[in-house]
Protein backbone atom coordinates (compact mmCIF):
# COMPACT_ATOMS: atom_id res chain seq x y z
CA UNK A 1 0.00 0.00 0.00
CA UNK A 2 3.26 2.30 1.20
CA UNK A 3 4.19 2.34 -2.59
CA UNK A 4 1.10 2.61 -4.35
CA UNK A 5 0.13 5.57 -2.49
CA UNK A 6 3.84 6.56 -3.09
CA UNK A 7 3.57 6.65 -7.05
CA UNK A 8 -0.26 6.93 -7.35
CA UNK A 9 -1.60 9.24 -4.68
CA UNK A 10 -5.35 9.02 -3.36
CA UNK A 11 -6.36 7.82 -6.84
CA UNK A 12 -8.99 4.44 -6.76
CA UNK A 13 -8.18 1.27 -8.73
CA UNK A 14 -10.85 0.61 -10.75
CA UNK A 15 -10.66 -3.09 -11.10
CA UNK A 16 -8.19 -5.14 -9.35
CA UNK A 17 -8.01 -9.10 -9.32
CA UNK A 18 -6.47 -11.04 -7.10
CA UNK A 19 -6.25 -14.73 -5.35
CA UNK A 20 -5.63 -13.82 -2.29
CA UNK A 21 -7.80 -12.42 1.04
CA UNK A 22 -4.60 -10.57 1.77
CA UNK A 23 -4.88 -8.19 -0.35
CA UNK A 24 -7.48 -6.44 1.41
CA UNK A 25 -6.04 -3.31 1.65
CA UNK A 26 -5.76 -3.08 -2.21
CA UNK A 27 -9.49 -4.33 -2.39
CA UNK A 28 -10.51 -1.63 -0.04
CA UNK A 29 -9.75 1.24 -2.92
CA UNK A 30 -10.91 -0.53 -5.81
CA UNK A 31 -13.75 0.07 -7.57
CA UNK A 32 -14.37 -3.47 -8.53
CA UNK A 33 -12.35 -6.88 -7.25
CA UNK A 34 -12.35 -10.05 -8.80
CA UNK A 35 -10.97 -13.43 -6.68
CA UNK A 36 -9.73 -15.64 -9.30
CA UNK A 37 -9.12 -19.65 -7.85
CA UNK A 38 -8.31 -22.46 -9.75
CA UNK A 39 -8.59 -20.53 -13.19
CA UNK A 40 -11.48 -18.81 -12.42
CA UNK A 41 -12.26 -15.56 -12.26
CA UNK A 42 -15.48 -14.10 -10.26
CA UNK A 43 -16.91 -10.45 -8.87
CA UNK A 44 -15.99 -9.98 -5.21
CA UNK A 45 -18.37 -8.14 -3.57
CA UNK A 46 -18.40 -4.48 -3.16
CA UNK A 47 -15.23 -2.88 -1.68
CA UNK A 48 -14.06 0.83 -1.25
CA UNK A 49 -16.30 3.53 -2.69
Amino acid sequence: MKRFREQFGDRKIERFYTDSYNDKAMMDISEKVYIVKKGKIRQAGSYGS
